[in-house]
């Protein structure tokens, strides 16, 4: 991932950039085999980035 721009805004950190995730702690193959196995995004994205909170940002 190449990061374009950290900033925090509210309280929280936010960073926007381009690419597909290499980089930056997640195993693509092992998130592959884990929604394979049924765990939902939200369980996998929590398994590999500790201590985040996930939030639905749109409608």
């Amino acid at each position: 991932m190449f990061l374009t721009n950290v900033s925090v805004q509210g309280g929280n950190l936010v960073l926007t950039g381009k690419g597909y995730g290499h980089g930056v702690g997640l195993s693509q193959w092992g998130a592959k085999n884990r929604a394979e196995e049924g765990q939902s995004p939200e369980e996998i994205a929590s398994f590999y980035f500790t201590n985040v909170q996930i939030e639905k940002l749109y409608d």
